[in-house]
This record gives structure tokens, C-alpha cells and sequence, in this order.
């Protein structure tokens, strides 16, 4: 579809040429909440078939592009409006960076012909995003809008992908583009990762992998995105070295990878293929690694290489591009045999018990006459959620799982081990809250698919309105939240530290977050007893495939997670 300028051939708009841009590389939703500065932009996305999935919070708006590239391998494309709604975006687009999700966050701004006047919400968004992203401009010219669209979508994606920012002035996305100077993408300039692979340090890994008594790979944030997931599996599979993703702000940790860290200290040779050397693995020291173990490195960036611990064999390239490498040179040939002894014990420490009693699963419905009740285990709730989703698994339903931070989510995180491509977690930065968005988003993006948010209700309450979201925008979702009427990390960080009765400014009220669905154009159901979950679960799937989002809120048992105190 074009605009206006563009049948007649006279001037477009520069709103027109971002929207354009955006089309030709393939977008199909941007992710936004309004404002008086993009208001233009709004219209010519429209024109050029460009959808828009408008949301109750700008930072729901990155949540849901962050989910949308996590899932697709596209850049997720989020728009707001300038000053405070730029600012309302940015806490979820460190989130982004963090997670190593290709988002761009388009901003209308300020007028620049008014650049230093104390114009309508006039602020530094450039500046204030620069932190946080790795590539941020102002455009200041209707012209090369186009190219800097284009610009912005490649750097999202190069190397390990991240988060960038255009900040769009009004006078700028309003002012005429000759249509001449509207087209073409802009090369985004040389970098290490443009090029091929060594030669010789692919042999180099290849031979250490193969030569190794107990190798593993470990892959970053970026190892649970579908592409490079499908790659490092093949890579195992021929080179015989189990892998494991280390994606959690808890590290290794990680209620989710059991006993995985006795993996890793064993470890004679360690490739890490985009996983920075950091807290999350002990900065690569003993005796997180073992004194001797060979470290082997994948990054993009130079200067990642080696930082703690000298990296023996080193590919400074993309993550893709150096697998690929790996995998061409490997051939066909099958390692796995070699391994076999080492790959079973890491595969059973990674499914061992994280700290979780099986004692949970037989709590009780109900306290004893004359007591408070006390609320249901979440161990015991996350097996009956299990449960119920292993049975569509088995009947050949898809199932995405979005699992938030917080207490809640480390339970669900140990009970039921998200590391599908397709399940989406917190990553490094130890964010909470965005399990609702990325729910919404991951709907759109599979819809194939049942897709089920798990949150506590501290977490939950972030972006709880984004249930009319859902509603809105045909995306139905199930929610389970864990409801234990407090911000639960916290109130078990104050007690062990502090004793029992010195927690503070943790409690909240036992809202009805069922209710608020129903509210909100959705299905809710209330639990309290663990025998009425089950029912209560299929009720509100069935609501959900007919189209409607549904919450089911537990009352939960404030209990502390296997992984608590970790940080």
C-alpha cells in the first residue's frame, strides 16, 4: 500500500518513508502506545500494511517486541511517543539488552526546529537510551529516515543481537520526502563479525572438542532463540559435547539446571558460545571452573574475549556465521558415542532435584480445624500444572511457556524446566513482571500454540491491564498466578536476615486477579483447594480456545524457592 505522495509521484512524508522502510525489511507489527508525535507515523503505518498492536504501557510495548524477536529471529519493532513515554520504555528495554533481543525502540521526540527552546517534552532521549542499547540516533533529516530505519534493524541483529534506538522529531516525520530520496537501505558500516570465520581456530575448537575427556558448550541468553538452539544441538549431536544454556540472573543457580554447576567444574574443556565471562560463571574462575579446564571462546566482540580467563582458541565472529562454521567443518560425523558416558551424567545432573521435597506433592487441601489456611505448595501446583499441559503435549497441542521472576517463578523454573526454543524466561538482568506481554506477544507470534503465563502476583501486577490487551487483540492467554499477598523474594531475603516477624513493606492484600479478567474482557477462576486446580485449569483452557484470556489465581503458600538467597 502506498501513501498520498507516492501515487502521484510528488513529495511524501518522512512518517511515510519510516513506515515504508519498515515494510520492505519485512516487519508485520510494530508494538506501541500512542502520543501527539507519532501520530503521523500511525497513519503510514497504516497505509503500508504495517499492523499495530497497541498497548496499556509503553513498557509492555518492548516486552512484547523483545518476546516477538526472541520467538521469530526478526527485530522486534516497538513505537512510543516522546519525553515520559520514552522514558516509561526504557526499564524494559535494558530488560531487552539484557536478554540479548534485537528490539528497536522508535520514539517520537520533540520538534527539532525547536531544539533547545524547552519545546512539549523536549528531553535527551538519544542519551538517556545510549546505556542501555548499542546504537542510538536522533534522525535530522526527512531524507535519510529510510536509510536510518535500515540501519537500525542491522545493528539489532549483528553479532549478538541487542537492543537499538531512533528518537523521530515531529517537524521531521512531517516534513516532505522527494520520493527519489526515499528509498535504499543504509550499510551500517564494517564489523568483525561481517567476515568469515578463521579457518584455523574452527579446526582449533573441532580438535579440542573431540580431544576432550568432558567437554561441554555453554551458550548465553541468546542460545534459546529457535536458529542458534537448532544449530547448537547439531553441534552436540556431531562433536559429542553436551551444551547447556546459562541465561539466568541466578547463573548456575539456576533452579532449572538442577545440579548442572557439578557439570560444569568437571569440565576439562569449555567452549562458551556467546556467554560472557561474568558473575554468572564465577567470572571464570576456580571453582566454578576447574583449575585446568581449556576455555574455548564464540563472541563477536573482541574485547569479550578472554576478560577473566585467557581463552585458548578464540572466533571473534557471529554467533551464527561461527556455528555454521563449526558445523561445516565437522561434517557429518557423529561424536555423540565418544561422549556417551560423560553426556548421560551431565543430562542427569541438569534433571536432578534442584532442592524441592517430593513431600510437596502430597500437601494437604485444607489446615487444620481453627487455622488460617495457609495456602497451597506451589511445588504441588506447578506439578498439577504440569500435568495438565503434558497432556496436550501428548496430544499434539504446542505448548509456550513464559515464566516470570520472582519466588514463583523460580519454583515453576525448577518444577518445570522451561528450555524449549520456544519458552521465554528471565535472563540476566533479574527483571520481573513481563511474563503478561511476552505472553500476548508469543499468542501472536504462534498461534498454534497454547501459551501460558506464570507469575506471582507481585510480578503479575506490573502489567495486569495488559489482559485487555489480550482481549483486544484476539491474543488468548492463560495466566496462573501464584498469590501469596506479598512480594515474596523480598519477605524471604528479610526474615533470613533479619528473623522472623522484621519483614518490611512486603505484604500485599489478597487481591482477586480472577476477577480482574472478568473485568478485563476475560475468564477467571479462583483456587484454594488443591484438588478443585485441575477442573479449574481446564475450564480456563477451554476459555482460552474459544478465544478469550484467562486467569487462574492460586492461593498460593509463601514458601521459599530452591534457588532463594542465591544472589
Amino acid at each position: 500500500m502506498v501513501s498520498g505522495g507516492e501515487r502521484d509521484g510528488t513529495a511524501a512524508t518522512g512518517a511515510a518513508a519510516v513506515a515504508r522502510a519498515l515494510a520492505r525489511a519485512g516487519v508485520r507489527r510494530v508494538f506501541s502506545l500512542s502520543g501527539n508525535q507519532v501520530l503521523s507515523l500511525y497513519e503510514a503505518l497504516d497505509r503500508a500494511g504495517v499492523a499495530i498492536v497497541h498497548t496499556r504501557h509503553e513498557g509492555a510495548a518492548v516486552h512484547m517486541a523483545d518476546a516477538w524477536a526472541r520467538l521469530t529471529g526478526e527485530v522486534g519493532v516497538c513505537l512510543v511517543s516522546a519525553g515520559p513515554g520514552h522514558a516509561n520504555a526504557l526499564g524494559a528495554l535494558a530488560m531487552a539488552g539484557s536478554g540479548e533481543a534485537a528490539v528497536l525502540l522508535l520514539s517520537g521526540h520533540a520538534p527539532l526546529g525547536r531544539a533547545g527552546q524547552g519545546a512539549f517534552q523536549e528531553m535527551d532521549q538519544a542519551g538517556l537510551a545510549r546505556p542501555l542499547v548499542r546504537w542510538a540516533e536522533v534522525a535530522t533529516a526527512p531524507a535519510a529516515l529510510g536509510p536510518l530505519v535500515a540501519t537500525a534493524l542491522r545493528a539489532a541483529q549483528r553479532g549478538i543481537p541487542g537492543p537499538v534506538h531512533l528518537s523521530l522529531p515531529v517537524d521531521v516525520l512531517e516534513a516532505a520526502v522527494p520520493a527519489v530520496a526515499d528509498g535504499g537501505a543504509a550499510d551500517g558500516g564494517a564489523a568483525a563479525d561481517d567476515g568469515p570465520p578463521d579457518a584455523a581456530a574452527v579446526r582449533a575448537v573441532l580438535e579440542a572438542l573431540g580431544g576432550a575427556a568432558r567437554p561441554l558448550i555453554l551458550a548465553g541468553a541468546a542460545g534459546g532463540r529457535p536458529a542458534l538452539h537448532a544449530r547448537l544441538e547439531a553441534l552436540s549431536a556431531r562433536s559429542g559435547a553436551p551444551w547447556l544454556r546459562l541465561d539466568h540472573p541466578r547463573g548456575l543457580a539456576d533452579p532449572a539446571l538442577g545440579r548442572a554447576a557439578e557439570a560444569v567444574a568437571a569440565a576439562d574443556v569449555l567452549l562458551l558460545v556467546g556467554k560472557r565471562q561474568d558473575y554468572r560463571l564465577g567470572y571464570a574462575a576456580p571453582p566454578v571452573l576447574a583449575p585446568g579446564c581449556r576455555l574455548l571462546q564464540i563472541d563477536p566482540a573482541f574485547e569479550a574475549i578472554g576478560r577473566h580467563r585467557p581463552a585458548e582458541v578464540a572466533i571473534v565472529a557471529g554467533l551464527l556465521p561461527a556455528l555454521d562454521a563449526l558445523l561445516a567443518a565437522a561434517g557429518d560425523a557423529a561424536g555423540a558415542g565418544a561422549h556417551a558416558a560423560w553426556r548421560a551424567r551431565v543430562a542427569a545432573l541438569r534433571a536432578a532435584p534442584a532442592g524441592a521435597g517430593p513431600e510437596a506433592d502430597a500437601v494437604a487441601d485444607a489446615a487444620p480445624a481453627g487455622a488460617p489456611a495457609p495456602g497451597l505448595h506451589p511445588w504441588a501446583v506447578l506439578g498439577v500444572l504440569a500435568d495438565a499441559l503434558d497432556d496436550r503435549r501428548r496430544g499434539g497441542q504446542a505448548v509456550c511457556l513464559v515464566v516470570d521472576g520472582g519466588e514463583f517463578g523460580q519454583w515453576a523454573r525448577a518444577r518445570l524446566r522451561p528450555a524449549a526454543p520456544g519458552d521465554l524466561v528471565n535472563e540476566p538482568s533479574g527483571a520481573i513482571g513481563y511474563a503478561l506481554p511476552f505472553a500476548v506477544a508469543a499468542r501472536l507470534a504462534r498461534p498454534e500454540a497454547t501459551t501460558v503465563a506464570i507469575a506471582g502476583d507481585g510480578a503479575f501486577g506490573f502489567y495486569a491491564l495488559e489482559l485487555e490487551t489480550a482481549a483486544r487483540c484476539a491474543a488468548p492467554v492463560l495466566a496462573v498466578v501464584g498469590n501469596d499477598a506479598a512480594w515474596g523474594t523480598e519477605r524471604h531475603l528479610q526474615t533470613r536476615r533479619y528473623g522472623p516477624g522484621r519483614e518490611v513493606a512486603t505484604a500485599l492484600l489478597p487481591a482477586r486477579y480472577d476477577a480482574l479478567a472478568a473485568a478485563l474482557g476475560g475468564h477467571g477462576e479462583h483456587v484454594e483447594a488443591l484438588s478443585a486446580l485441575r477442573p479449574a485449569l481446564e475450564r480456563a483452557l477451554a476459555a482460552v480456545a474459544a478465544g478469550r484470556p484467562a486467569v487462574v489465581d492460586v492461593r498460593l503458600r509463601s514458601v521459599p524457592s530452591p534457588a532463594a538467597g542465591a544472589l
